[in-house]
This record gives C-alpha cells, structure tokens and sequence, in this order.
C-alpha cells in the first residue's frame, strides 16, 4: 500500500492527473521512473534484510536443545523438516496457555529469534493475540526479571517488523513498571526507545503526533526519588528518542512538541526535586538545542523558540555551581545553546570577565565552549571582542612577570593561548568574509603568529579551515544515489569475494627471503603524504558539518558563487602570506612544525595567482641551483636549507605554470645524476619528479623523452634509501605513455628497467618491496600478462644468483596472480624451469625454487593445468628435494622447505602414489613425514572430537532435564488420529516437562551468582553447597592418594583413618573433614601417622599443632621495645656498647588499649617495660 501510495503521489506530481493526454515517450519516462523506484525498494530491504541477518546472535547452547527437541517431534509428527514458519505457530500457540515460568523464557527468546524470517502477512495477522499474550505473562510473572526481558524483547520486535500503530504502543504501554523497580524499568525504558525508533522510520507523523507523550513517559523518571540506574535509563533513551526523531520535518510540520519539551525540560532544571538529575536533564535539553540548531539554516531559532535564551541562564547557573557532577552536562548544553542563538548574543546572556583571577566569577569555562562550539558566524565579531582582550592580556602578562608575579603571569599566558585559539572556530563556514577589511586584519595577525611556536598551530589551522572549507563548497556537486548504492553493492560483493579467497591467498612475505627489515621513519615518506595525514586533525569540526540527507550549500547559507568569491578573497593576499609562510618553514627547525607550515603552503597555493607562485619559485630555484654548483663546499645549515627548499618545491610542483614546472624539472635534473654523499637531496628530488609525473601529466607530455633518458641514465646512481621513489618514477612514467599512445616506447622502457624493480625485490625496506610488486603488477596489466611473462622468463638466464632468484620470485607473484590468464606453454615452461632450480647449488637460487614448488603445489587445486605440470614433473621435485637431505650438513631452513614440500606432495597427490615413485633408499623419511602428518591430523581430530563430546555430554545432560522420558512423551498419537501442532495442550504434555529450572535459568543482568555446585549421579541430578563439594572432593583426592599405596603402610594408614581407640579424645576439623591425629597409637603405625599427616598437611595446610605457637601476652606485647638488647651479658660491667645508642624503652601509642575492655592489655604492655626497668635498677654489677 505505501509503494501504491508513493506511485500515485509521484504521477501527479509528473502533471498525470491532468486532463493532458501522456505521449508515449511521457509514459516510457513514468515507467522506466516506476521500475527504478521499486529496484530501489527492493534492493534497500534486501540490503537491511542482510544486515539484521548479520547481527542476529546465534542460539546458546540450552536453546539449541529446546529447539531440537520441539524440531524432532515436529519430524515425528509431520514427516517434513520444520521451518522458521513451523517454530513460530507451535511456540505462539503454547504461549497462550501454559503458565510454567520454568519453560516460558526458552519459548519468548525462540518466538523472538524466529521472528524474523516470518512473512509479514503472517506476522500482521497474529501480532494482536501475541502482545496480549505476553502482556498477560509479564504482568503476571512481574516478579521474574528473565520473563519480563524476554517479553520487551519480543514487544519490541514487532515494532522492527511491522508498520506500527497507536494500539501497538497503547498495549506496550500498560506493562509500564513502577520506576522503584530498578530490574525491570531500564529494560521497559530500552525497549520503547528501540520501539520508538524502529516506529519514525516506518510511520514519522505517528511518533510526531505522540511525541509529548513519550517525553513525559521518560522524563518522569528524574525526579529525585527514581533510583540512578533507573534515571540514567531514561536520560539515555531520552537522548536517543531525541536525536533520532527531531529533525526538519518535524519542525517544519508542527513546533508545538519540540517547544512543549523545550519547555517541560526548562521547568524541571531549577526544580529542587529533580536535583539529583539536573546533569541529565541539561544533557537532554543539550541533545534538543542541538537538532534546533540543525534547523537554523530554514527557520529563525530567535522567533520559534524564544525559550533557548532562558534555557542559557538556566544552564549558565547550573555551570556556576562548580559541581563536577553537572559541569560536563552543563557546558555541552550551553555549546549547544551557542550554536542557537550565535556568538555575540551568547556573549550578552553569559558575560566573559576574561581578567577575573577566579575562573568561575570569570567565567573562563566559557573559553572553552567557543572554541569547540562557534561556526557559521562572523569575524568581525572576533576581532571587536576579543582582539582587544588579547592586547590587554599581553600587557598584563608583561607586567607580572616584572613585578615578579609568576603565577599570575602564567594564568595570563594561559589565558592569551585560549583566546587566540578561538579564532579557527571563527574561520569556519564565516558570514562576513566578503568584507576585504575584516580578512585584512586577520591576516596580518596570524602572520605573526607564524613567529611563535606555540600558536603557529592556530594561525595554520586558520589558514586551512578557511580555504579548504570553502573550496569544497565551491566545487561541490551533488551525487547520484542510485550510483553510489550499484558501487556500494559492487564494493560488498568485492569484499565478500575477497573473504572468500582469504584462506587461499599467499602473503608476500612467503616469496620474500627472510631477514631483517628496516623501520622507516616518517622522513622515507613523501612530504604531500605527510600534509594530507595532517588535514583531517586540522579539520576537525564534525559538529558542524552537514548532515548526510541535506544539500550542503543550504545547510552552510552559503551558495558556490559565494564560496568562490571567499576564494578570490583569500587568493588576493597570496603574494603577501605565500612568501612569509615560505621564510616560516626555512626557519623552522622542529619537522611536525614544518609539516606544518608546509600544510599551510599548500592550502594557500591551491588558491594563489599562478604568476605570485612563479614569483616565489625563483627564489627557491636560485638557492637549489646554488646548492648544486657549490656541492662540495655546503655548510651543514646551506645543505638543510638546500632540503627545504625542496621539499616547498614539491608542495608547489601541482600548482606552478608550465614555465616553471620545466625549470623545477632542470632543477631537478642535475641532482639525480649527482654522485655527491647526499643522499636525502637525491630521495627528495626523486620524490619531486614522481608528484610532478603523477600530477602534471599534461606538462611533462611534452619532455617524456627526457624524463625516460635520465631514468636511464641514473640507474646506477640511486642510491637504496631512494629506490621506492624511483619506482614510483618508473610506474607514472609507464602509465603515462600508455595514456599518450606510446605503446612502443613503452615496452622499450618496461624491458630496460623490469630488471632493476626484480632487483629491488631484496631491498631492505618492506615498503620498496611492496612498490616494487606494485610496479611489476602494473607493468603486467600495461603489456598483458602473456608479453610480460615472456620478459620475465629472460631471467632465468642471469649470470648472478640474485637475478635468478628475483626472477623466480617475479615469476612466483605472477602464477599467483596471474594463473588463469598464462597460456598454457609458458606456464609449463616456467614451472618446469624453477622446479629443475630445487637443485641448484646457490642457496638463493635453491631457496626461491623451493618456494616456488610450494606455490605451485598449492596452486593445484585452482588450476588443472597447473595440476597436470606438477604432477608430470613429481618426480623432478622428489629428485631435487632428496639432493638435499642426502647431505651430512643441511641447514634447518632446508630441511624445513623440503619436509614441507614433500609433506604437500603427500596431500595432493595421495601417500600411495608417494611411495610407488619414492626411492627405495628414502622411504623410511617418506614414512616418518607420512607419520608425522598422521599424529598432527589425528591430533586435530581428537580435539574436535573432545569438544563435540563436552558438547553431545551436555546436551544429553539437558534432555535429561528438560524432556523426562522423552521416548514416552514424544509419540505422535494413536494410530490415525495424528496431532495439531497448534494444540496447545499436546504440546504442553508431550514434549515440554515439568523439571525444576534454577540451574538452567541465565544470571541476571546484575550478574549474582549461587553458592550451590551442581552435577549428575547415576541418572540424577544432585545440589550440594559450594563448601559440601569441596570437603567431597578433597576426601576423594585423599582415598586416591591412599588406593596408590602398598602393602602394610597402606593397611596401617586405613586403620589409622578408622574409629579412634576406646577412651581416646578425638577431635574433628568440620572444614576439611578429616580426622585429628593427636592421639595415642603402637609404634607399628608410626610410619603411616607420618605419611598421614604429610597428606592432610598437603591437601589444607599445617594444622594447628605444626604452627609456632604464640601466647596471647606474646602477641599483645609484640611491638613493645623493652630494652633487652641492651641487657649486659654475663662478666661485663655495663649495658652501652662502643659506638651504639643510649639504652631507651618504647612503648608505641595505640588507640585500642583506650579502651575499657583493653584495660589490662595495656597495663602488660607498660608493665613489660616497667618490670624490666626495675629489674635493671636493683641489679649491681657482677665484680661489686
């Protein structure tokens, strides 16, 4: 109905209604209009159908077995497989009687699981009797959190199924819990989110007609006596609820709902009763003046909301709290209110004193929110407001720091830094850059800003987020939608395809030999790489880009003929900046601040006269060329020099005229053939000829020649630091004589220069092996596969080992590649070849040949062709492979090659045809690989099977549970009667039992868990305590350590764990059950009281007998110094030792012994000292 609805909207919107006849080229237009509209449909719910596939979890464990059992009486009673139709009737019609709360949770998760591959006819027709079924279970089980989830979850997932309706959110709404309940409020609260979202994207005005409503449902719950989680639940759906249905259309429809909500949340912020929750509340009302100010671009935020400014003081209050629980709610309300209602009408509700020393009475926070918060706005504003306050903060900065006031001189500092930092803010999306004046001014200032390290950041991200922002507007062009959904769809398949050959593929890292590899540093990268990195942190403002369903050009309020002119505003003053950001980045000693600077130049060239670029490059030119003449006389500070002023010369390469693009070339030129020990020069020079070839195509057509003579001609002076740059020469030189037609000097260039990128293979550093692979891949696909293939097969006859081994490796990337388009003569040619190498003496050439046959063997099972080759050649690789291992020294490496390829040998072709063609005298290693490969399979076999078992186990272990007597129960009927899946009745006394579901049920969502153990005993389950299994457990580890003795010692130790003798005391320890030795036995058992005892101290620990023992006055006087370590030993006269401490006596205060009932604990512990100190003064010396 809706897609009948669309369509006779659309044909009177074509003029079809009309009395007008429709000529027959009007009517192919409307049907060719209707086929893609329904193409569209179609495809937007195959797409989101695959998505929530995607997404759907899969069933645990214990509902598989419900599923199982319900699924094989279904097969008992229908003959067929069940479906996802089947499921859903048979558990629908049991939910509407049964009232066991034991099996209810396993039917709502599986009703709700199987949803979603019910028709929507079917779904439409039960839905009614389904929601009144589980609204009469939840209200009726309100006590069980996992019946009561389980029911939202299944309510909320018709809302995602269906068109939604006022009766379905009327019946959602009677099962509203108390907001006391702190279990089941959350859950509600969620699920009328999820519903409420689900509900816009189908039927918007439904949820803007019961929008009030819904607010008022969730903003009850901030009053102070809601519990928090309950509170944050609703703060969170309200936010979402928010954001998700707010938006253009609503506004332009009604403003009622947005201004009564505005308006609820304002009256509730100072309210005291809702204390607890001002920070959600202002983080909703936040989230409201958010969307509002989305809508500024079509509508006056000032006339329809006139409450936003009271909603500023508010807030502003709340901020001046100084709570840190409402700071972070209050400043991100106010940034929204900012965006509302624009810069200098904030700055009038909420006054800045920016020289207050306190930050709250300054209201300094307010820094912060414009420098995150302001755009669309106007620079004159800054510089009226706050240029002044800069100024002024200098000066009182200087002042402090004569008068010695440090800390205030470093607040002051602070403090010039954030107002100097809301300036970016100010350049985004500006209203007033028309005005030459303002931009002048500014300018001016950020040139000097250039100066200082610590706000050169702000001057270049001005610079940036000025030109860039506004050059995107003034090139933008809308895209076609139903393009970008056929290249969303291409990209998916591309992806899925890509996963699927995941397993297959062969990493470069298999073909490349082994060793160590160098870390590059961020100088091996090309400097423009390096600004484009930088860009997005510079243009970091997603708060207010447009959003994905609006046209751009109207949400900014600025046309393309506007952003132009900001354009030619900005370019005006690039004869002015360009050289000052170019003296900037030469004096600049820190490389991410020349990065930089270096962003900034580039920005601004985009936008400069090309003659003011020229201008500025003669410059650069003059001290290049310098460089060069006096190449061996350079001081440390004129070579720096010499590489900056290259690396502005490849910023600027893009965007010179065709004059001075060839000087750079003639600049350039020298430099590459230069022999001299600077190597960095040489890299960046190599980097400038590879951005002006990939750029400026249609300058260098001309002198292509040239470029392709000094390529050549350089080949022996690169030095390896360099070589990925001159790979990148060498693949933009190729693709641009194959775009000119040069198809022949093309070919001329690849054969002279293939060698050097195969070469470039075994260089060190990954990241020119993988341009290298990038150039050979782009040299196959420029000469077709076959023509490269034959180059590459030349290789072969190298007279180096190193060239022979690259070619192997070439020929390897291209077979992986490249199989299906060789034809079949070269490939049998190079398989054979490189097989043959196995047995090379080289180790690079052996080495490259046995990772060759690896592939190929791999290979085998995509390529029949390449299936036949190898395995007509087997014996080849068998013969080449034992050379090796026929050796007394074989290095590891080897060894491993071979035993891997003849262990893959055995996998594709069978051990059987092995063994028929192996030698005699190598059949026992054939067998012991054989072996090996059988404990590894047999190995994996056991632990699949291991987890299958624990598996099967618990679910026998369910079903024994859960289906009592399931042979019995599980009958179809008497003979002809059959059965009705839809009887409620049959169902419940069938299949479904009544067992006991404390053990089964999941924990709830906070997480308790029991103090119960439970596990099964001959058919039975059993429940002990957590302590019962333990002392069960450790009694049985202690009946084993027993049943492994012998003899008489374990006679002797089973009478010692019996009965006691008469008239002995014993004792028993109730934690571990085992029974005290302290009694009195023969000495016949002497030996078995020892091992007794050994076991019990092993299993809990020495017992108390074996532990030191301590008398309580010990333990009361233990941290007492008494002053016996002074005490005179025997025949001495005196108690002080040479060199040591006066005698003294300490008794530490404690708290505890204040206390009444410590009374005669402290009395010992002064006692101790004072009785020895007594004893000490009475005692005379021995000799007297």
């Amino acid at each position: 109905l809706q897609f009948l609805y669309l369509i006779v909207v659309h044909t009177k919107a074509t003029g079809a209604h009309t009395g007008r006849k429709m000529g027959k080229k009007g009517k192919v237009e409307l049907k060719r209009k209707r086929q893609a509209f329904f193409a569209m449909k179609r495809k937007e719910h195959k797409k989101k159908r695959r998505e929530r596939l995607k997404s759907r979890k899969p069933l645990n464990q214990d509902m598989v077995n419900v599923r199982d059992g319900i699924a094989d009486h279904i097969r008992e009673t229908t003959g067929d497989e069940p479906t996802s139709t089947t499921y859903y009737l048979c558990l629908t019609s049991v939910l509407q009687t049964t009232k066991d709360p034991k099996r209810l949770p396993y039917f709502l998760a599986l009703i709700d699981y199987y949803m979603e591959d019910i028709s929507p006819g079917l779904l439409a027709k039960s839905c009614n009797a389904l929601m009144d079924n589980v609204v009469t279970i939840i209200k009726q089980f309100l006590q069980d959190s996992l019946i009561v989830s389980k029911g939202f979850r299944v309510m909320t997932s018709l809302f995602f199924r269906l068109p939604p309706t006022k009766a379905m959110f009327a019946k959602f709404m009677t099962v509203e819990p108390n907001r006391l309940n702190t279990d089941h409020m959350p859950r509600f609260l969620y699920g009328l989110q999820n519903a409420i979202r689900s509900a816009h994207r189908h039927n918007p005005e439904l949820i803007h007609e019961m929008f009030t409503k819904f607010v008022e449902t969730f903003s009850t719950n901030f009053a102070d006596d809601a519990p928090e989680p309950v509170a944050n639940a609703a703060a969170k759906a309200l936010k979402t609820v928010l954001a998700a249905t707010v938006n253009l259309a609503l506004v332009k429809s009604t403003l009622q709902p947005v201004q009564r909500t505005m308006q609820g949340l304002l009256e509730m912020q100072p309210d005291p009763q809702y204390r607890n929750n001002w920070d959600h509340i202002a983080e909703c009302l936040g989230v409201l003046l958010n969307k509002v100010a989305m809508c500024k671009c079509y509508l006056n935020v000032a006339e329809a909301f006139p409450m936003v400014t009271a909603v500023i003081s508010e807030v502003d209050k709340l901020r001046q709290l100084d709570d840190f629980h409402y700071n972070r709610a209050a400043e991100a309300c106010l940034g929204s209110g900012l965006r509302c209602v624009g810069a200098r009408a904030f700055i009038e509700l909420v006054p800045l004193n920016v020289f207050s020393m306190d930050p709250i009475e300054g209201r300094h926070y307010i820094l912060a929110i414009l420098r995150r918060r302001v755009s669309h706005d106007n620079l004159a504003f800054f510089i009226e407001k706050f240029a002044k306050m800069i100024s002024q903060c200098r000066v009182a900065e200087d002042e402090a720091k004569l008068q010695g006031k440090h800390l205030e001189a470093k607040t002051l500092n602070q403090l010039h830094h954030q107002l100097w930092q809301l300036l970016p803010a100010f350049a985004t999306f500006p209203k007033d850059l028309t005005d030459g004046t303002t931009y002048r001014v500014v300018a001016k200032e950020l040139t000097k800003l250039l100066r200082d390290p610590d706000l050169c950041k702000v001057a270049v991200k001005t610079f940036v987020v000025l030109i860039e922002k506004s050059r995107y507007l003034a090139e933008y062009e809308p895209e076609d939608d139903e393009e970008m959904d056929e290249e969303d769809e291409e990209s998916e398949e591309e992806s899925n395809e890509g996963d699927d050959e995941k397993e297959d593929a062969m990493s470069d890292e298999e073909l490349l030999p082994k060793g160590g590899e160098e870390e590059d540093d961020g100088a091996s990268q090309d400097v423009v790489d390096d600004i484009e990195a930088k860009l997005p942190e510079l243009l970091e403002t997603d708060f207010c880009e447009a959003p994905p369903e609006t046209d751009p050009l109207a949400f900014h309020m600025i046309s393309k003929e506007r952003a132009g002119e900001y354009i030619a505003l900005v370019g005006g003053f690039a004869k002015n900046i360009i050289p000052l950001l170019c003296n900037a980045v030469e004096q600049e000693t820190n490389e991410d601040q020349r990065t930089l600077l270096l962003t900034a130049l580039r920005s601004y060239a985009s936008v400069a006269d090309k003659a003011v670029l020229n201008q500025v490059f003669k410059q650069v030119s003059r001290t290049l060329i310098e460089a060069q003449h006096n190449a061996a006389s350079l001081t440390p500070e004129q070579t720096c020099r010499s590489h900056v002023m290259m690396d502005i010369g490849c910023v600027l390469a893009e965007f010179l005229d065709d004059e001075a693009l060839k000087l750079l070339m003639q600049v350039v030129e020298p430099m590459l053939q230069s022999e001299s020990d600077d190597f960095l020069l040489q890299k960046k020079s190599y980097k400038v000829l590879s951005r002006i070839c990939r750029t400026r195509g249609d300058v260098v057509r001309d002198s292509l020649e040239r470029v392709v003579e000094l390529l050549l001609v350089t080949r022996g002076k690169c030095d390896s630091s360099a070589k990925r740059e001159r790979i990148n020469c060498f693949i933009n030189t190729a693709v641009m004589q194959a775009d000119y037609a040069q198809v022949e000097d093309m070919k001329r260039f690849i054969a002279a220069t293939v060698t050097e990128v195969m070469l470039a293979l075994k260089e060190v550093s990954h990241r020119a092996r993988d341009t290298a692979f990038q150039c050979l891949a782009s040299y196959a696909e420029l000469t077709r596969v076959n023509n490269f293939t034959k180059m590459l097969m030349a290789g072969l006859a190298g007279t180096t080992p190193t060239l022979v081994s690259c070619t192997i490796i070439t020929l390897s990337k291209m077979m992986h590649e490249y199989h299906a388009e060789i034809d079949e003569g070269y490939l049998n040619a190079i398989i054979i070849t490189c097989i043959k190498l196995v047995r090379h003496k080289s180790n690079e050439i052996k080495n490259a040949a046995m990772s060759f046959t690896r592939l190929a063997l791999k290979l085998v099972t995509r390529s029949a062709l390449i299936k036949n080759t190898v395995e007509a050649n087997l014996m080849e690789i068998i013969t080449g492979c034992l050379t090796w291992t026929s050796q007394k020294r074989l290095p590891g490496n080897t060894r491993r090659q071979v035993g891997l390829i003849i262990e893959r040998c055995i996998k594709r072709f069978g051990y059987d045809r092995m063994e028929a063609i192996f030698p005699e005298d190598h059949k026992r290693y054939l067998g012991y690989i054989e072996k090996q490969r059988k404990v590894e399979i047999k190995k994996a076999i056991k632990e699949k099977e291991m987890r299958q078992q624990s598996a099967k186990e618990r679910k026998e272990k369910f079903n024994e549970m859960f289906f009592k007597g399931e042979k019995e129960k599980m009958r179809m009927g008497d003979g002809e009667d059959g059965m009705d899946l839809m009887d409620e009745g049959f169902v419940r006394s069938n299949f479904v039992t009544t067992q006991a579901r404390g053990i089964l049920d999941e924990h709830n969502d906070r997480g308790e868990k029991d103090e119960f153990h439970a596990s099964f005993r001959d058919g039975k389950m059993v429940v002990q305590t957590e302590g019962d299994f333990k002392r069960e457990r450790r009694m049985q580890l202690l009946d084993t350590k027993i049943s492994q003795m012998d003899g008489t010692r374990r006679a002797a130790l089973e009478e010692l764990g019996g009965a006691a003798p008469a008239g002995a005391k014993r004792k028993r320890n109730f934690d571990d059950d085992v029974h005290d030795v302290n009694e009195l036995y023969d000495a016949d058992a002497s030996a078995a009281r020892r091992e007794f005892r050994d076991l019990q101290t092993a299993l809990k620990g020495p017992s108390k007998k074996d532990r030191p023992h301590t008398s309580k006055r010990q333990r009361v006087e233990k941290d007492v110094r008494t002053g016996q370590q002074f005490r005179a030993k025997p025949g001495s006269f005196g108690d002080v030792k040479k060199g040591g401490v006066d005698p003294y006596a300490y008794v530490p205060l404690n708290a505890k012994y204040l206390n009444k009932r410590h009374r005669m604990k402290a009395i010992s512990r002064v006692g101790a000292v004072a009785e020895t100190a007594r004893k000490g003064k009475v005692r005379k010396p021995a000799q007297q």
